[in-house]
Parts: C-alpha cells; sequence; structure tokens
C-alpha cells in the first residue's frame, strides 16, 4: 500500500538529487575535469520486484549515473558513474532513496 507521506519525501528528496547531480556535471563539463569513470557495485536491501526497479530507474534517471545490470537474484545493481571520486556520496544518496522506498512503495 502507497504511503503517501513518504512517497512525496522521497519524490522532494529525488528531485533534490537531480538538480545536486545537473549542477556537479555541469561543473564537472565547464571545468573540463578529468573524468574517472567506472562501474561498480551496491548491495540493495529491497526484497519487493517493484522496488528494485523502482531503484533502478531512478539511478538510472539522475545525472551522472546509470544503472548497468541487474543481477537475478535482484539484490545487486552495478552502477556507472562519471566521476568515481564522488562513489561514497554516490552510496548514501542510494541508500538514502532506498530506505525512502521501502517505507513509500
Amino acid at each position: 500500500m502507497l504511503k503517501p507521506f513518504y512517497f512525496i519525501f522521497l519524490l522532494l528528496f529525488y528531485l533534490k538529487e537531480i538538480m545536486v547531480s545537473g549542477l556537479v556535471i555541469a561543473k564537472i563539463i565547464l571545468s573540463r575535469h578529468e573524468l574517472l569513470d567506472g562501474v561498480f557495485t551496491i548491495e540493495t536491501n529491497l526484497y519487493k520486484p517493484r522496488q528494485v526497479i523502482f531503484l533502478f530507474n531512478l539511478i538510472s534517471m539522475t545525472p551522472g549515473t546509470l544503472s548497468v545490470d541487474l543481477y537475478d537474484n535482484n539484490r545487486k545493481i552495478d552502477i556507472h558513474v562519471l566521476d568515481m571520486r564522488d562513489k561514497a556520496t554516490i552510496e548514501k544518496s542510494i541508500a538514502r532513496l532506498e530506505h525512502l522506498i521501502q517505507k513509500g512503495l
């Protein structure tokens, strides 16, 4: 069942993440920083398939990140990022998204 408060909070959090990611990508492009792109794997705490797919799509729609692969057990997602130096920040944001998805969906 959909819990409106958490779903609205999830949307607001995600909109903030899109704006911040867009600004970071613009800064990288304008400053012509050397990119340290790469792929890393996260293990998700989500169990329902619809929640995992929702997270997978949210990651792909965020500037600078792309969900590459979802493993058969729906527990691990490969993510391509433009700047691996921000890996800890990205992992923290994804963990927050997971928490909000669990509460809201």
